[in-house]
């Protein structure tokens, strides 16, 4: 029982810090994107 609440949270932790990257990228990209093309 132990082992899978570590596992839990571990999973859990894992997805936090991944999507928390994923978001900074795609950020990073739409503001290149809004400099390159600043019509729109």
């Amino acid at each position: 029982m132990k082992l899978a609440a570590i596992l839990l949270v571990s999973i859990g932790s894992v997805g936090l810090v991944v999507t928390f990257v994923y978001m900074r990228i795609r950020t990073e990209q739409l503001k290149r994107w809004r400099e390159e093309h600043p019509d729109g």
